[in-house]
């Protein structure tokens, strides 16, 4: 598999989280930020306050809902804008 800046799958993203990574992405035309927040991991649609969700941790945030998908269901699916390392 090639690696092209995305995560080869949900033990590769929870690792990048683990160690600080901050993520921007796009999924169904949405774009997305999984950032470090003092309480923990958050995930946010862009220009939609009301989406943010705050997760204790990397493997709580892979339950994520993106329209009755998981998080780590998607994935392969997602285009990453920007990542942090």
């Amino acid at each position: 598999m090639k690696y092209d800046n995305g995560f080869y799958d949900d033990r590769d993203l929870i690792d990048n989280l683990n160690r600080g990574c901050e993520i921007e992405f796009l999924y169904e035309e949405k774009k997305y930020s999984i950032t470090h927040t003092d309480d923990g991991i958050s995930i946010i649609e862009f220009y939609n306050d009301d989406s943010e969700k705050t997760y204790s941790t990397a493997e709580l945030l892979l339950a994520h809902d993106f329209n009755g998908k998981s998080l780590k269901d998607i994935i392969s699916e997602i285009k990453i804008i920007d990542r942090s390392f």
